[in-house]
């Protein structure tokens, strides 16, 4: 899995890629950015692309196993497949509250309720989660 954490117009993701236990790579870019839209993916790599794909036309297809924080047009919202695999949800955020996801979530919101930055939460994940290392990235959105 991976540590995505967004706070104050940041997002900061680790670039640990693991595949059943199995360091795959250190250095993995978790943003992938399509016609101005940023997403910021967690989950099974295989499905990213048809996540990203689902957000522009929905079909309500097999999403797979993958989740995202998307920022779009200034707003945030944190998408993923629906229960039972076909199509997404979409779930507005307001750009002043923080959030996280993936396997870290619960250690960076837990850093981020005593003020830590989205970078600082994601470096603390590093620390406690198995599934997050590597690098910290960081973007502004």
């Amino acid at each position: 899995m991976t540590t995505i954490a967004y706070r104050d117009g940041v997002v900061a993701t680790d670039t640990l890629s693991v595949a059943d236990g199995v360091v795959v790579d250190h250095a993995y870019e978790k943003c992938i950015v399509k016609d101005g839209v940023m997403f910021f993916m967690t989950g099974s790599t295989s499905d990213h692309d048809k996540l990203v794909d689902e957000y522009f036309s929905p079909t309500g297809r097999d999403t797979g196993n993958a989740s995202a924080i998307v920022a779009d047009n200034g707003k945030i919202f944190i998408i993923g497949g629906e229960d039972g695999g076909k199509g997404i949800f979409k779930c507005p955020n307001k750009r002043e509250n923080y959030i996280s996801i993936g396997s870290g979530e619960r250690f960076a919101i837990s850093a981020m309720d005593h003020g830590k930055s989205a970078k600082e939460a994601v470096e603390y994940a590093m620390k406690r989660d198995i599934y997050t290392g590597g690098e910290v990235n960081v973007y502004q959105v």
